[in-house]
């Protein structure tokens, strides 16, 4: 199981995964970064407040995804029966 040493707010943290080191890294330096934009916003704020701002704000776009994946799916099988019944 791969691990890389990643830095979030400047704290080192050890994890492994099933993802590969690089994509590791890739994805703490974008919580990083994004964590870094929430304390930007709010000058002052607790770096725990500030990752469950970021943790929220991530959780509410992978939501909002799913329900955009559902309706493209659901339109892909409207057509699909569409063109199925065309063609009987």
């Amino acid at each position: 199981m791969p691990r890389a040493d990643v830095f979030i707010l400047g704290k080192k943290y050890t994890l492994k995964g099933e993802s590969t080191r690089e994509q590791i890294l890739q994805l703490a330096s974008y919580l990083d970064e994004r964590i870094r934009e929430v304390c930007s916003n709010y000058p002052g704020i607790s770096p725990d407040k500030a990752m469950l701002i970021t943790l929220f704000n991530m959780a509410e776009e992978l939501h909002h995804l799913k329900d955009e994946q559902e309706i493209l799916s659901r339109q892909i099988k409207e057509k699909t029966d569409l063109l199925t019944d065309m063609f009987d």
